[in-house]
């Protein structure tokens, strides 16, 4: 059950602070998927930190806009992201996130494309809600680390296990060997069929 499963980062992370925290069990999720496991597959909770960190990543790289580009904004990783900021209680983000994602869906596909293009002239209400995103971003991210809150969150979940970034590897490997009908899906991968 994948309730069951562990959350994993490497015991030199923990020593080194924050991002590397995150940075260790993005690591390993990449890792996993790479793999060929699927989301179902590994910690929900490792997939939450996961996508909060890239969400993060995009919006802080690029805008709200970036991250909806990059992602076409599915209904799975609004999910992701809504249940792991709600876990971290970064409250401010968590606001933040439904308002843009609220405004963005209430665009036309005619509005959505020109918000994409950075040309767009929708409704004067949810225009402001998501030309205000990027700079509140910012604001709440000062007094909400998103990072800290993330590892933090992380550290203290009874899920975690923590292992020597020398077993990292040993890890990965153990998952992948558990895939039922691993051959089948590997050879459907180099098929460039996607996973079932």
């Amino acid at each position: 059950m994948a309730s069951e499963l562990p959350v994993v980062v490497s015991a030199e992370s923990i020593e080194e602070g924050a991002d590397s925290i995150v940075y260790s069990n993005v690591t390993i999720v990449n890792a996993l998927l790479s793999g060929l496991l699927e989301i179902g597959e590994i910690a929900p909770n490792a997939i939450r930190s996961y996508y909060v960190d890239y969400y993060l990543a995009e919006v802080s790289n690029g805008g709200f806009a970036q991250f909806v580009v990059n992602s076409g904004l599915p209904d799975s990783l609004v999910e992701w992201v809504r249940d792991g900021l709600e876990g971290m209680d970064a409250h401010g983000h968590a606001a933040l996130f439904e308002r843009a994602v609220d405004a963005y869906q209430t665009l036309n596909d005619e509005e959505r494309e020109g918000f994409l293009e950075g040309e767009f002239f929708g409704d004067s209400e949810t225009r402001d809600i998501l030309e205000a995103v990027d700079d509140e971003f910012e604001r709440i991210d000062d007094a909400e680390d998103l990072t800290e809150l993330n590892a933090a969150w992380l550290t203290a979940l009874p899920e975690l296990r923590v292992v020597p970034r020398a077993e990292v590897d040993d890890f990965v490997a153990s998952r992948i060997a558990l895939i039922d009908g691993l051959e089948a899906r590997r050879a459907a991968a180099e098929a460039g069929d996607p996973a079932e």
